[in-house]
C-alpha cells in the first residue's frame, strides 16, 4: 500500500470511529432530553456523553503498542478489560437509541438493528485502526 493510500486508510477508520461515537452522543443526549424534560441537568448530558467517550478512549488503549510484548496475564487483561468496557457502552447506548428510535415511530426491527449498526460501525473501525497497527501485541 502506498504511502498516500495508508494515510487515507487510517483517516477513513479514525472517521468511522468518530462518526459512530458521534451518532451514539447525539442520540444518547437525545434521549436523555426526551426522557427527562425539563429536569434535564449537566450530569444527565455528561453520563450520555460519556459512555460513548469511554469506546474512543478504550480503542486507544487497546490499539497501543505498549501492550506489545507483554505476558499473557497482561493481554488476557487487556481483552477482558477490552471487552468490558465495550460491553457495558454498547449496552447503555443501545438502549438510548433504541428508546429514541421507538418513540420516534420506527418500527420494531429498525429501532432494534439501527443502533447495532452505530455500534457495528465503531467496531470495523477499530479493526481497521488494528489492521493499520500491523502486528496485535
Amino acid at each position: 500500500m502506498t504511502r498516500l493510500g495508508k494515510l487515507w486508510t487510517d483517516a477513513v477508520a479514525y472517521v468511522a470511529l468518530m462518526t459512530g461515537a458521534g451518532l451514539s452522543i447525539a442520540g444518547n443526549v437525545a434521549n436523555v432530553v426526551r426522557t427527562r424534560g425539563d429536569a434535564v441537568d449537566t450530569l444527565d448530558i455528561v453520563l450520555a456523553v460519556a459512555f460513548p467517550g469511554l469506546v474512543v478512549l478504550m480503542v486507544e488503549v487497546f490499539v497501543s503498542s505498549r501492550w506489545q510484548g507483554l505476558a499473557w496475564p497482561m493481554q488476557v487483561l487487556r481483552w477482558l478489560g477490552t471487552l468490558s468496557i465495550g460491553a457495558v457502552a454498547m449496552r447503555v447506548s443501545w438502549v438510548h437509541l433504541h428508546e429514541l428510535m421507538a418513540s420516534r415511530g420506527q418500527s420494531p426491527d429498525v429501532a432494534t438493528l439501527g443502533p447495532l449498526a452505530i455500534d457495528a460501525l465503531a467496531i470495523m473501525a477499530t479493526a481497521l485502526i488494528l489492521a493499520g497497527r500491523g502486528k496485535v501485541a
